[in-house]
């Protein structure tokens, strides 16, 4: 062996002794900030198993030295070589990432759920908005990134739907031409992307909207890092900013969940944890929204997507019932028997979300 190879195996192994003796020195992580998740914990070693084997992995995973700065690495070496997608997320230009879009597996059964939901509760009016990806509204890609047609799905199911379905792809389209409708670094509508969705509503439901010289937009934070920069693990990326429409003449309201009663659905909480998208209604199976000087009554079924266009749909009813559907244990039939004054059922999800909520 030529004394310059000896030289680089001895320093090598050194490396990997100090490391080592980091790694088992240094004291475990619980919880990881950046991607807002449990990291796993050394693994029971009385029982020799595979479940141990993949647990002693996932716990050397997790526990890595320097395990963010590896990962952003990571990413931008993949860049380097053009390999725009990590976990199912897109790397595009001017800073975007994009939910990667794909085939609705569960379609149907989402179809056949509804339709029997309005079958029971046919004396309601009730409508249904699905959010597409931001990808579908604007795709700032890199060159040659494959993109599934979501679109199509989307009017597949408003074809087969047999109640009023609201189609607002176009109009969050025509939006971002002037505004953006999505956030740079997560999957959710902007509060102007929301305003777009809540305009093509009334529309479709005969409400007399609001013009957006009706509101002030305020600044919340210019410090959102949003639910995709975790997937990309893009730690350092440019941070996207929260803004909220309040109207000039601002109703007074009274909002109730879990037993309590406040005077916002703007959790005030949220902007000082790592998610703050749920500044919008928070992270809650049910709540309500009582506006004294509007009438009518309307349910509101669910996934987080709608967050941040209810607060719009309060302007015009006396009381707005909001049910996270991933998160409400009981029967939305039984909901409505038991508030016979809703005459009002609007379904709102995301498209990627669907196959979740079957």
């Amino acid at each position: 062996m030529k004394k310059l190879d000896f030289i680089f195996v001895i320093l090598f192994m050194i490396v990997l002794i100090i490391f080592g003796i980091m790694f088992i020195t240094s004291k475990e992580k619980e919880y990881s900030k950046e991607e807002d998740r449990l990291l796993a914990n050394r693994p029971n070693m009385h029982f020799f198993s595979r479940e141990t084997v993949a647990g002693i992995e996932q716990f050397y995973q997790d526990q890595f030295l320097y395990r963010n700065t590896f990962l952003e690495l990571e990413t931008y070496l993949n860049t380097k070589l053009g390999i725009y997608e990590k976990n199912n997320v897109y790397i595009g230009n001017n800073d975007y990432l994009f939910e990667k879009t794909k085939k609705i597996e569960y379609s149907d059964e989402f179809v056949k759920y509804l339709n029997q939901f309005y079958k029971e509760h046919n004396s309601l009016n009730m409508s249904l908005i699905l959010i597409p990806s931001h990808i579908t509204i604007n795709p700032n890609l890199k060159e040659n990134t494959p993109i599934y047609d979501e679109y199509e799905d989307i009017k597949d199911i408003y074809r087969k739907i047999t109640f009023n379905t609201i189609d607002v792809v176009n109009t969050l389209k025509e939006g971002n031409k002037e505004y953006e409708m999505y956030y740079h670094t997560d999957s959710h509508l902007t509060s102007y992307g929301a305003y777009n969705v809540y305009l093509e509503y009334a529309s479709s439901s005969l409400l007399e909207s609001y013009f957006i010289t009706d509101f002030d937009i305020l600044k919340v934070t210019n410090d959102f890092s949003g639910n995709l920069i975790r997937k990309v693990h893009n730690f350092n990326s440019k941070k996207d900013t929260i803004v909220k429409f309040v109207p000039r003449i601002e109703p007074v309201l009274e909002i109730e969940y879990e037993g309590n009663i406040i005077d916002s659905f703007y959790f005030e909480n949220a902007l000082n944890d790592e998610y703050m998208y749920y500044y919008f209604l928070g992270e809650v199976p049910l709540l309500t929204i009582t506006n004294k000087e509007a009438e009518g009554e309307i349910l509101i079924l669910k996934d987080e997507s709608a967050n941040a266009i209810i607060p719009f749909l309060t302007n015009h009813y006396y009381k707005v019932h909001v049910i996270d559907t991933n998160l409400y244990q009981s029967s939305f039939s039984e909901y409505l028997e038991n508030h016979k004054e809703i005459r009002e059922v609007l379904f709102i999800y995301g498209l990627n979300d669907i196959d979740n909520l079957i």
